[in-house]
């Protein structure tokens, strides 16, 4: 649920830059046209660059065989719009009050769980 929400968070980013519609299912899709690589690289190369996720969870949000194919999206990326084009894009959607009032927080083994369910935790071991 969090993956899929931070994905059409960067599609909305993504949508002005390109033509056509954009949706999940597009980014899923198999196809290497052009109509469907390039929202593709443009959104890996927001998500590598700007957020805390890897490669190979990249790969499994789209829909991809493996993490060099985000790899290879993310370079062509760059080489197209360069990183400031993408760090501004995925600051506009993401902006820093957003991000410290996240829901969210990242955990060791366990990866990212609600704040309250952490601190919950964090309470029970004290």
């Amino acid at each position: 649920m969090f993956y899929r929400a931070k994905l059409e968070k960067c599609i909305e980013a993504a949508q002005p830059f390109f033509k056509s519609k954009i949706t999940v299912e597009t980014l899923r899709t198999r196809s290497k046209s052009q109509k469907y690589t390039l929202p593709r690289f443009f959104i890996m190369g927001m998500l590598f660059r700007n957020s805390h996720l890897s490669a190979p969870q990249i790969a499994k949000m789209i829909g991809l065989k493996d993490h060099t194919s985000v790899l290879h999206g993310v370079n062509r990326a760059n080489e197209i719009w360069g990183e400031i084009v993408l760090r501004q894009a995925y600051d506009q959607i993401f902006e820093k009050e957003e991000f410290e009032n996240r829901k969210y927080t990242f955990v060791n083994g366990q990866g990212w769980v609600l704040k309250k369910d952490f601190q919950v935790g964090l309470d029970d071991e004290l």
